[in-house]
């Protein structure tokens, strides 16, 4: 068994990488926790937890072990350590930024298309209709409703309603009637359903 406290940490990474122990690999941990505190203060805005941070960075650690070569780079594994430390943190930033982007969107469409008129409008007639337990009441709701109706014009303005498009007339007078009998109709349908 190899004594990894008196090594140096270049001959511990290629011990390791050519032996993979638990002990040497926490020995190595051990020796580069100073650096892990200075990221976690630096990259203070990724709302890790210092566990979290320092599960993720034992994972970076991880992933440099195996990918460092001794000979042949020009910097110390610590220095590679740290540039690729840093950007793995820095890809967790950019998605946390773009989960964030993506989700003031959404919400500012939402906005916005609450703020239209006839959205609201449809959405309160809607939400109002579908109060009713199950469809078995709101059926029986809808039809006694129908039956409280004073004229003929509020009749077929609200069967319109329920159907979904408009009567086929073609008289201006009479489609200003029907207009104003809709909109009778859902004040009428709204205070029914309340």
């Amino acid at each position: 068994m190899l004594d990894f406290e008196q090594m140096d940490t270049t001959t511990l990474v290629i011990a390791l990488q050519h032996e993979h122990d638990e002990l040497g690999f926490v020995e190595l941990c051990n020796r580069f926790k100073p650096l892990f505190y200075r990221l976690h203060k630096k990259f203070y805005n990724l709302n890790f937890t210092v566990d979290e941070l320092q599960q993720e960075m034992r994972l970076g650690l991880f992933d440099c072990l195996q990918k460092f070569k001794a000979v042949g780079y020009r910097q110390t594994f610590g220095a590679y350590l740290k540039r690729m430390l840093q950007h793995r943190l820095l890809d967790h930033w950019r998605h946390q930024q773009t989960q964030k982007a993506i989700f003031y969107r959404e919400n500012c469409e939402l906005l916005d298309a609450e703020h239209d008129h006839e959205y609201l409008q449809k959405r309160v007639f809607y939400s109002n209709l579908y109060q009713a337990d199950n469809l078995l009441e709101l059926r029986e709701t809808l039809t006694e409703f129908g039956y409280c109706l004073n004229s003929e014009l509020e009749r077929t303005a609200y069967h319109d309603i329920l159907s979904g498009r408009e009567s086929a007339n073609n008289d201006q007078k009479t489609l200003m009637q029907m207009s104003r009998a809709r909109t009778r109709v859902r004040k009428k349908l709204e205070q029914y359903l309340k």
